[in-house]
Parts: structure tokens; sequence; C-alpha cells
């Protein structure tokens, strides 16, 4: 949403973490929808349970009692129907009774010209909510549950997800000796919702595996019971503001002994997918204390035997070809691997090799920007026979860039209206000479499907030709190149103004207020992510040269970034990235040196 005022704004605006995490998008509004009657915004349409209970769901107690009969707003990134939307999406609307013909998916550029907001009444790691909208959500849904007395135990398990997802190894031999101690056991994903709502409202304990489940105990009010949740991260401390005024105590079970993870793109641990792994006496502890009398029945021998099935399972699920390109690993075996023995798994790291071997090409362990040598192009496929990679050359688009030819990939990221794209590698030299620098080392298989690609582009004289955007009469026609490229290379042209305007306000706020960069924890990433995707060297440079003196000296001092030092560190790995590939090796040292010391 594109607010007046939007940097001043902040209620309407999104909240977590105590700091507004939307930033001003950039709209074609030329020929906007206008939309004359009042309506209400709620948020984005979102399909991810944890975050629509979190942070959409409380706007819309206060927005249906102050606006009962208007349309409630939701952006979304493509056409859609109500009916179309998740089951899960429905189901949460469906427990606040809200009327889904009042439901309004807007997917295109729209002015209104009267929207009203509702405060975001709570949200992620944010401050407790009022007690005023506990009245009203407990108003709207208190008909639903039976008045019953909280009594028994229940865990809310995630043994039945996919390994990928994240969750503890061996949580079903947990869950196991659990039920054979009567302890009720909730698959939330299992249950309709409400049916989980009247199963949490009646329990007298309600002990979470950590994870998005926990959130739906914020569709509820107050309730007379003790919640605790067993750790699948360090020191976590999942809605902890959000869950303490609806119940009699809250308390975070130590039971994080370690995890396996791996680390996307940039470098970041994807946490969400990692396996974790049992302190096990805490969570003995823990039931005994509820009165569950777990030693008796529990079997280390059992569990450990479990634990390293799950570990194997989850390292072969986290290597498959199919997952969400969001989880799949950007890094080297070894990566994974060394974590091994520190966590006591050092029987199972051949085995784990072995597995990350059948699942992807062995690559040498490089840095991403190493060069490599360039074969010659492949001969002409026959028209009947798909090449291998052809999806990779379809999807692969050639620039000149500052060094050479950039070859970017184009992607879909979820929830966003428009492709992305980000430079995966570049030509250097040209002819016999000609060397491939790749930034991710996944794609040394296909070194001879993206020359080819840079030179069909290089050679390809539409593509070639110089234009003028005022003039349609030079626009490039299709021509000699295929019309779908041609449609692909204006999408690189729109996303490459828009990141190029965020990347120049992240540079002249860099250099005037660097210091209010480094209290928004992202807002490092999100103004150098632009300039890695786009391979902006230059710029990079640039950013590293502003930011490097000011975060050393930060350091130094000893004064801390609080809640901005994962993504800080991130920032550093993205300029260390870029400087490298500038030839600037005795910056890219200096903030790979910073990284380290934030990460430490």
């Amino acid at each position: 949403m594109l607010w007046p005022d939007f940097d001043s704004q902040t209620h309407a605006r999104l909240w977590r973490r105590n700091r507004a995490v939307c930033t001003r998008p950039e709209i074609d509004g030329s020929n906007p929808v206008i939309v004359t009657d009042p309506g209400m915004f709620v948020s984005m349409y979102d399909n991810h349970f944890g975050h629509m209970v979190a942070e959409t769901v409380p706007r819309l107690p206060q927005s249906l009692v102050e606006a009962p009969d208007m349309p409630l707003c939701f952006t979304c990134d493509r056409p859609m129907r109500v009916d179309q939307t998740s089951g899960m999406f429905r189901s949460v609307l469906g427990w606040l009774d809200v009327p889904p013909e009042q439901v309004r998916l807007i997917h295109e550029p729209t002015m209104f010209r009267e929207l009203h907001v509702a405060v975001q009444a709570e949200y992620l790691d944010g401050p407790p909510p009022l007690q005023g909208y506990l009245d009203l959500l407990e108003a709207r849904i208190g008909h639903k549950i039976d008045p019953v007395r909280p009594e028994g135990i229940t865990f809310v398990t995630r043994e039945g997800l996919a390994p990928q997802k994240g969750r503890h190894a061996a949580e079903s031999y947990l869950t196991a000796c659990l039920k054979e101690l009567g302890v009720r056991i909730v698959h939330p994903e299992a249950l309709p919702l409400p049916d989980q709502m009247q199963i949490y409202a009646s329990s007298r304990y309600l002990v979470f595996s950590e994870g998005s489940a926990a959130h739906g105990r914020q569709l509820l009010g107050r309730v007379d019971q003790h919640i605790s949740i067993l750790r699948r991260r360090y020191r976590s401390q999942l809605a902890m503001n959000q869950l303490q005024p609806r119940c009699a105590s809250l308390s975070y079970v130590p039971s994080f002994g370690g995890s396996l993870h791996v680390a996307d793109e940039w470098g970041k641990k994807i946490r969400h997918a990692m396996a974790s792994l049992y302190a096990v006496a805490p969570v003995l502890a823990h039931f005994e204390a509820l009165g569950v009398p777990l030693r008796r029945v529990w079997d280390n021998e059992t569990y450990l035997r479990l634990r390293d099935e799950d570990v194997l399972e989850w390292v072969k699920r986290m290597y498959r070809s199919d997952i969400q390109p969001w989880l799949k690993p950007y890094n080297t075996d070894a990566y994974l691997l060394d974590q091994f023995e520190p966590l006591g798994l050092g029987h199972l790291r051949a085995r784990a090799a072995a597995l990350i071997g059948a699942s992807r090409p062995p690559v040498a362990s490089v840095h991403p920007a190493a060069a490599q040598k360039v074969p010659p192009p492949p001969p002409p496929q026959p028209p009947a026979t798909q090449a291998p990679g052809t999806d990779l050359r379809r999807s692969t688009i050639a620039l000149r860039g500052e060094r050479g030819i950039d070859l970017f990939a184009r992607i879909m990221e979820p929830g966003q209206m428009r492709p992305g794209f980000r430079c995966i590698a570049t030509l250097v030299g040209q002819g016999a000479e000609a060397r491939l620098h790749l930034y991710r080392h996944a794609l040394i298989p296909h070194i001879r499907v993206l020359t080819g690609v840079a030179a069909e582009a290089q050679n390809d004289p539409v593509l070639a030709a110089r234009f003028s955007l005022f003039d349609p009469e030079g626009w490039p026609q299709p021509g000699g190149a295929d019309p779908s490229r041609i449609v692909q290379y204006h999408d690189l042209i729109a996303a490459w103004q828009v990141a190029d305007a965020v990347a120049r306000r992240f540079l002249a706020r860099l250099e005037h207020r660097p210091d209010g960069l480094l209290a928004e924890p992202g807002a490092l990433v999100s103004g150098i992510g632009p300039l890695h995707d786009f391979n902006r060297l230059t710029l990079g440079v640039q950013a590293a040269r502003l930011l490097e003196p000011v975060l050393a000296k930060r350091l130094d001092t000893r004064q801390p970034l609080g809640e901005a030092t994962e993504s800080t560190g991130q920032a550093l790995r993205l300029l260390d990235d870029l400087c490298t590939r500038a030839g600037e090796a005795e910056l890219a040292r200096a903030c790979r040196a910073l990284a380290a010391r934030i990460e430490a």
C-alpha cells in the first residue's frame, strides 16, 4: 500500500519487531482502477498461518466493529476470488465470522478515494495487546467455544510436518511416549480450526513444539491455563508478549540441543527449516513437573536411533531438487557436514555425505566468484530434442554489465506481482580467452548453456540496437529475436529501474545518516540486496567504503547492534561478494572481517 505521507505513517503500515517493515512500494499508477466507495484495508493476502494470525487478524476485530458493512480489502499478486484462496485463509476468516462476500482481493494498481485502516493491535515480537483488543476478540468468538473448565495436558506437535519445514529430530518418539502416558496429542494441520480452538481452550496445560501453531493460540482470548513451548531455536521466546496476557503462566522449555542447518544464496542460515536436536534432560524434567512420568517409559537407545534416522531423512529432503527455491542449500557440502561432529553426530557424516552426493553433482569448494574456463558453445540441438539446460536457457537473460556480459535468472518470488532478476554469472573476455565467473557454483554443469545465452544476446542485432524510450518507432521489434525475449527484457528494464531507485536512495541515506540505517533491522540488506541482485559493482564498492569505517568504529567502541545484528552481518557478506567481483580485494577482506566479528 502506498499511503499518503508514507514515511510518517505509523498505524497504517505493517509492523514487526517494533518497527514498520513495509517499504515504500514502486507503483505504476498511470492508469489505476478508481474506487469511489469507502473501503477498509486489512493487509496483504497471506498463505502462511503464523503470519496470517499474528499480523493480519489483529486488524480484523476492530475493523468489523467500526465498519461492519464496509468492504475488507486485501492485496494479492494475481486475479483471485475468495473461493480460490487457501483453505487456511478462509478458515481463519470463518473463525472470526467474516462474511466472504465482504472480502475484496486487489491485484492491480487501485486508487481509493476513501480508505480506512484499523490499528494492528498486536504483531510479531511486539508489545502486549491492549485489553480492549482482547475484549473485542472474545466478544467475536466467545460463542464458538463450549464453556468448559480447562483440564488435562495437551501436546501440540510438529511430527506430522515434512522434515524440511523444521522440527526436532525424533519428535515422533516423544509424541509416542506422551500418548502412552495419557497426554492428548494434537496435529493441528490435520484438524479443522474450530476443533483446534476447542481443544486449546479446554486444556489446563498446553504444550507446543515451537512453531506457527503457537500463534494459533492468539485466535483465543484469556483462558485460565498454563502454556509452555519446547524451544527449537536458541533462546527463542516466540510470541511471548502476545501469549502472556491470554493465560495464567507462560514458560519456554530449554529443550534446544543444537541444530543442523543449510544456508541460502546470501549465506544466511535457513533457520525455520533446520533440524533441531533435543536437550533431553529439560524435556523430561518439564513433563515430570506437569505430572507426566516421562522417564518411566523413555528409552534413550530407542530415542538415539530414531534421532539419527530423522537427521538423515532431513538431509535427504533438504537436497531434493523439487523443494521450494527458498529452501534449497546454496553452500558447499562441507558447510553442513562439518556441523555433525560438534553435535555428537560424527558417526552419521559419511552416510549424510552419500545422501548429498546422490542428490546433486559434487562441486569444488571454491569461492562463488571463482572463474571457470569456458568450453566452446554446444552445437545446435534438433528441434525434436530438448537439450540439457533448456529450462535454464529460457529463464536466463543476458545484459552488458560493468565487467562483461552479466547473466540474470528470472525469478518469481512468493507474494510478488512482478518477476525479479538476480545476476548468476558474468562472461568476461571474448573468444578463446572468455571466462565465465559463476556466482552460484551449483551452475557449474551448465557453463556451456550460460555461455551460449551470452553469445546469442551479444550477436542479436535487435537486442543490441540503440533506441529512444520517447520514440516508439525505434523500440525493439521481434525481428531476429524471440518475441518472448523482448518481453523478458521489458521486465528486466522495469526491475532494473526500480532497484536502481531503491539503491540510490539507500546510498544517499548511508552517506548522510548511517546511524539511522544501523538501527533498523534489515535496512542494510534491503538497500544492498538490489546492488547484489543486479551486480552493480561500482555502487557496491561505494556502499562498502561508506559503511565499513562506520561499522568498524561502532564495534571498536562496543556499541551493540541489537536486533540488527544478524541482518548487518548478512549485508556485509553481500558487500564482500560485490567487492571481490569488482577486484577490490582489500575492501572485501575488511567487510568479511567485520561480518565475522559481528557473527562471532
